[in-house]
């Protein structure tokens, strides 16, 4: 992890989460297990 503090001018960080889905059976068993990673990312830069 990176401190504010030490981004340089202009640069700005991402907010990130992980995104957890499990499948279950009727015995609510795990089954499938699915995970990734989002990043957000958006611009406010004018062309």
């Amino acid at each position: 992890m990176i401190p504010k503090r030490q981004l340089s001018r202009g640069q700005k960080l991402l907010k990130i989460m992980w995104v957890v889905d499990l499948k279950t059976d009727h015995l609510s068993y795990v089954i499938d297990f699915k995970h990734a990673l989002w990043a957000e990312a958006t611009s406010n830069v004018q062309a």
